[in-house]
């Protein structure tokens, strides 16, 4: 491997005081979203929040410039005086505005304002806003598609705070009648229903989010710790900002090789090895090429090769299902996998982990002799698979070559007199027994003397000195040449020459020759390259043969993984167990002593003890948000970190991650969900200009830029590109040709097995079909919900049911099927309508209804997509739907088998973008069978309610 240059793309690299600056901007971002998102336990009422008004609301529905109010418990008096008094900057207060109370007994502000409080001389206090209004981000965390949708409209302008509260109850199911703002709730008491929204304010201090609580302390850690910081600079975290400094490819892992429990593609093979052997890595690809597999086998082979590696992802479900995968592979009783987290999952790792080890110890390391035996065979099976892929390659450059051949053949004969072509093909072609290259020579010599291109000096002198004879002798060279060619062609060249009056007429006969000779010696190419290709096997059979050795390979290294981690766990039975309850208990300690005298030596023992389980129990799993639990933050103490459903993952919170390992892998899809940030632009503009880091926004931001974003920056920065993986497994073809056309630029090949899907669909057809739904949608501030489209899918679930595809049948495959929509709202209908049906409990389990957001990282076999768009549906929710690209992507590529879409054909032309490509596309897909017919909105009048 070479080693990788910097390219400059007119991004930057940090230094460590950029980076230093870009985590306190990240910082701030955090604090600002958390504020956002805000909810409050109601045990804290009097430590960190109070409600002294009991008769009406003052400031927002006032729109008051200040409200001033007493408090009669000391408690409170002290709360907002010890903020107040507070040294350096001042404590933070908030005003809220209604709230719900959960069943939790957490309370969450609607609205919320950030204030001034101020004693005022009397004893009381003056409140003063000093930020614009803004929405709680907290009560619609279970609807994050239309998140920018709904703060856009409720944080905009109103005519009055009514109508703005209105407006946002409508969005969360309320009625706004509840609330008078001249006649307010009781503060709620333990009598009080829960899951309800109360009529009342509250005055709270800045809280911190339990979601970001550990990543702030993290970046805020290596913000102000100079040594910290400068311990990134060898890390992948020094790669990501800085690309020019990544080194060579680990030649050492290069020659350890890949250990496939898995079989990978000639992509995934390209992205396992770079994972393993360059410093960053990036892998993107759409859903169905098989990126968890590449995961799976990187992380197999550290686990061989004992290289400490840590896999994270922002959601649990990501992690959980490469965790998942190694547990069949290892065994329920074998699974030296390290799945951390939340004090629930160290705990129940603990547990798992010294059960283990405690089975392991009684029965030995039975079996863990064989695993140089399987070693051997691994080998001998990928010596197997290297020459059939060189056959493979042999058979492909023969195909090439004789593809080459003939386009070039077809090229020559198009500029041929027609009868030389037909009088040749009478016979086997042969190239004349003149030397092509001599003929090219003469041509490019008359073309010279006949003006046709320059005629150079020595030419010149030859046609000074010999004039006349110089033509003669051209003459002379044509005439023995035309004899060495066909009887058809030498004469139509001979006859020409007879009339010559020039160089320019002996220029056109030389190139004829030269024509004839290219064409028929490219014709003799082609009939070689077809005799070869005729001796060879086809390139189906093997990559077949291909396909099978991989599978046995694959059993091997499973098996091989197990023995060989089996005898270093029982090799080492001491050690792991020593270092595990070092690791435990240490990482008690570093919690209780975090601050005082004694946090360092903790922190220093506790990294030694990573570093010792790390050889023999190498993977280790955690999600990016909790991280900081289960391991100290040390540059580099894992070789290797993979970081997934990148995409979707913000910058901010994989800087620590980065920062532990010394290489990384990037894995995500652009073309998916992307990562949700409650921050306007113009708020991210203010904190990147007092962080002083405007002129970084760009590269950098919290609020628009990924991970994804940053990695792919960084790899192209120094010369090398994302391994793309392009062969696809999941869907039906016409199901995946919209995002394959739309999204991927056509680069996706499909090897989905058809006939594994149509036998586990049992004769139902597959591929796409549109359901022509006239419905509308009616006037709605919340979301957006066509009655006749749901309907139409419900029914088209009724029919199934009936012919029994949506229940269980014994001897049959079970299916999935999936009701996938934009709207949440829509979804609710949907969801509620098929509750109320009898055959409900029948499919409960094996069906399920939500946004793209639910169907992120899942699949069904049969999907159906209700887009909601039809008359009736608003300016701002067509522009939103109209935006929606990554939503309509996710939606359709769920499906594996049949898609099937109910909705108005002709109302999809009205958004823009690629809901007008969807249309024409789709307009198109009906493969099979028929769908059924459905009810529009001229039948409506029949149904009845749920």
């Amino acid at each position: 491997m070479s080693v990788l240059h910097n390219q400059p793309t007119g991004k930057r690299e940090l230094g460590q005081d950029d980076l230093g600056r870009l985590l306190r901007f990240y910082l701030a971002c955090i604090e600002d979203e958390d504020l956002r998102s805000l909810t409050l336990k109601l045990t804290q009422h009097h430590r960190s929040f109070i409600s002294p008004w009991d008769d009406q609301e003052l400031l927002f529905a006032t729109e008051a410039p200040e409200v001033r109010f007493q408090v009669r418990y000391k408690s409170d008096h002290a709360l907002l005086t010890r903020g107040l008094a507070q040294a350096g900057e001042a404590e933070r207060f908030f005003y809220g505005y209604p709230f719900f109370l959960d069943e939790r007994d957490y309370l969450s502000p609607l609205f919320v304002q950030e204030v001034e409080v101020e004693e005022d001389r009397r004893g009381g206090f003056v409140m003063r806003p000093v930020s614009s209004l803004q929405v709680n981000h907290h009560l619609f965390r279970a609807r994050p598609e239309e998140l920018q949708s709904v703060q856009e409209e409720l944080e905009g302008s109103f005519g009055s705070f009514d109508a703005r509260l209105e407006a946002a109850l409508a969005y969360l199911g309320a009625s706004p009648a509840e609330f008078d703002a001249g006649r307010l709730d009781p503060f709620p008491g333990r009598r009080t229903p829960r899951g309800r929204w109360i009529n009342r304010p509250v005055l709270f201090r800045s809280t911190r989010s339990s979601y970001t609580f550990q990543l702030k302390k993290e970046l805020g850690a290596l913000a102000a710790h100079e040594r910290l910081l400068a311990g990134a600079t060898d890390t992948a975290l020094g790669y990501l900002t800085a690309p020019g400094r990544m080194r060579r490819a680990d030649g050492e892992a290069e020659r350890r090789g890949i250990v496939a429990v898995l079989p990978l593609n000639e992509q995934q093979e390209r992205a396992v090895r770079a994972g393993l052997t360059m410093p960053f890595t990036v892998v993107t690809g759409p859903p169905g090429t098989g990126k968890s597999q590449v995961v799976v086998d990187i992380l197999a082979s550290c686990a061989v090769a004992g290289r400490a590696v840590l896999f994270a992802s922002k959601n649990n479900k990501a992690v959980d299902v490469v965790h998942q995968r190694l547990r069949e592979i290892l065994g329920e009783g074998e699974d030296w996998v390290l799945r951390l987290g939340n004090r629930e999952r160290v705990d129940a790792c603990r547990t798992e982990m010294f059960d283990r080890l405690a089975a392991l110890a009684a029965t030995g390391s039975e079996g863990s002799a064989g695993a140089g035996a399987v070693g051997s065979a691994m080998s001998a099976v990928e010596n197997d698979i290297a020459l059939a892929q060189a056959e493979l390659e042999r058979v492909r450059a023969c195909s090439r070559s004789l593809l080459e051949a003939e386009a070039r053949r077809r090229r020559i004969q198009a500029v041929l007199p027609e009868h030389w072509v037909t009088v040749s093909a009478l016979g086997e072609i042969q190239p004349p027994a003149m030397p092509l290259d001599r003929l090219r020579e003469r041509r490019d010599e008359a073309q010279a003397l006949a003006g046709e291109r320059p005629l150079g000096f020595w030419l010149g002198l030859r046609r000074l000195v010999l004039g006349r004879c110089l033509v003669q002798g051209l003459i002379r060279e044509i005439q023995a040449a035309a004899g060495l060619f066909p009887p058809q062609v030498g004469e139509d060249v001979l006859a020409r020459v007879r009339s010559a009056t020039g160089y320019p007429s002996l220029a056109l006969a030389l190139a004829d020759l030269v024509s004839f000779g290219e064409w028929a010696a490219a014709t003799k190419e082609v009939g070689d390259a077809e005799r070869r290709l005729a001796q060879m096997p086809p390139t189906s059979a093997i990559a077949r043969r291909i396909d099978a050795l991989k599978e046995k390979k694959a059993e091997l290294s499973r098996e091989y993984l197990r023995q060989a981690w089996r005898r270093r766990v029982a090799g080492s039975m001491g050690v792991v167990r020593h270092e595990l309850g070092n690791y435990f208990t240490l990482g008690e300690r570093q919690w209780r002593t975090q601050g005082n005298r004694e946090w360092l030596a903790v922190l220093d023992q506790f990294t030694e003890s990573i570093q010792k389980l790390g050889r023999i129990l190498p993977v280790w799993i955690v999600t990016n948000l909790s991280a900081r639990r289960s391991m100290p933050l040390k540059p580099a103490i894992f070789d290797l970190v993979i970081i997934d459903e990148a995409s979707q993952c913000d910058i901010a919170s994989a800087i620590p991650l980065l920062y532990r390992a010394r290489r990384a892998v990037v894995i995500g899809d652009p073309r998916q969900l992307r990562h949700i940030s409650a921050i306007r632009p113009e708020r991210e503009a203010e904190l990147a200009k007092e962080a002083g880091v405007a002129d970084l926004l760009a590269g950098w931001s919290y609020a628009v830029r990924s991970l994804y974003d940053a990695a792919e920056g960084a790899v192209l920065q120094v010369g090398r590109e994302p391994v793309f993986l392009a062969e696809h497994y999941r869907s039906h073809p016409a199901v995946v040709e919209f995002s394959n056309q739309t999204f991927y630029a056509g680069r996706l090949v499909v090897r989905t097995a058809l006939k594994v899907l149509a036998a586990k669909l049992d004769g139902q057809p597959l591929g796409v079909f549109w359901h022509d739904i006239r419905g509308d949608v009616p006037g709605s501030a919340r979301s957006a919900w066509n009655e006749v489209e749901a309907r139409a899918v419900v029914e088209l679930l009724e029919r199934w049911y009936r012919e029994g595809l949506l229940t269980r049948r014994q001897g049959r495959a079970e299916l999935s099927f999936g009701v996938v929509t934009p709207f949440r709202l829509q979804m609710e209908k949907i969801e509620q309508m098929i509750q109320a049906r009898p055959w409900w409990e029948a499919v409960r389990g094996r069906l399920t209804v939500g946004t793209a957001h639910r169907f992120q990282g899942d699949e069904c076999d049969v999907m159906v997509f209700s887009p909601v768009v039809a008359e009736g549906l608003s300016v701002r929710m067509s522009r939103w739907v109209a935006q929606t690209d990554q939503l309509l992507n996710v939606a359709i590529t769920r499906a594996r088998g049949v898609l099937h879409v109910v909705g108005d054909l002709a109302a999809c032309r009205g958004p823009a973008g690629i809901w007008r490509s969807l249309r024409t596309m789709w307009r198109r897909a009906g493969v099979g069978a028929p769908p059924p017919r459905l009810l529009n909105r001229r039948q409506r009048s029949g149904w009845r309610s749920c």
